[in-house]
């Protein structure tokens, strides 16, 4: 193995060595790890490694490097839109379609909707109808919104329920697969589209807040097949 190499597979044991010390402290977003000399005592490895370390976790979006008083490796709130960008790198290298995209959204946000359902609270039940007011007055701003923001706000229905479930990996997962399908949605949306998406939208939360998930899954499945109209 040359030196570089080596370099490198020291730095990426350096890296998950860090992450592992952050996730133990409960990930503490703008606390300083310590300065480049207080971290290649601590772990006992070379400034070029410790550097390579640095740069695997700036890439990751775990820690970066702050100069100046008070300076050293802080750590960072990690932003899903890299997991979005990624993914949506990997999929297109494998020619995914929007369909399969908009399959496999169903099948996770029919799994949140039996899960909201189930541990259904008067706060969440609350929350839910103003989703549902929420998506309706879309369609009666659609003058005033840029597309941009139209869909933004269309966007925001499944990662609202998956946040709801309190279940997170379905809420990241949720916020991923979304972006996947605005990436590959039409570039533009007519007021009777829109006004399709919010009614849709609000009969699935309706459903939910009536507690009836078997009308709810039956709606969401509804929705993402006659959906690919506007695709």
């Amino acid at each position: 193995m040359g030196a570089d190499a080596a370099g490198h597979k020291l730095g990426a044991q350096v890296a998950a060595a860090i992450q592992g010390e952050i996730m133990d402290q409960r990930w503490p977003v703008g606390s300083v790890l310590g300065t480049e000399p207080e971290l290649v005592a601590r772990h006992q490895v070379s400034r070029p490694v410790l550097r390579e370390a640095i740069r695997i976790l700036e890439s990751r979006g775990v820690a970066r490097s702050r100069s100046g008083p008070g300076g050293g490796l802080v750590v960072t709130q990690p932003d899903w839109r890299g997991v979005c960008d990624q993914a949506a790198v990997v999929l297109d290298s494998v020619d995914v379609t929007a369909t399969e995209i908009l399959q496999a959204l169903n099948a996770l946000v029919v799994a949140t909707v039996d899960l909201l359902v189930s541990n259904l609270a008067e706060p969440a039940t609350e929350r839910l109808r103003a989703v549902a007011r929420e998506q309706l007055a879309i369609a009666d701003r659609q003058h005033e919104m840029s597309t941009t923001e139209v869909k933004a706000a269309l966007a925001a229905f499944e990662p609202a329920l998956a946040e709801l479930s309190g279940n997170r990996a379905f809420a990241l997962f949720t916020m991923v697969l979304v972006d996947l399908v605005s990436r590959h949605g039409p570039a533009d949306l007519t007021i009777a589209d829109v006004r399709w998406v919010v009614r849709r939208q609000s009969d699935i939360a309706e459903a939910i807040v009536s507690g009836d998930s078997a009308l709810a899954r039956g709606r969401i499945r509804r929705y993402y097949r006659d959906v690919h109209r506007i695709q």
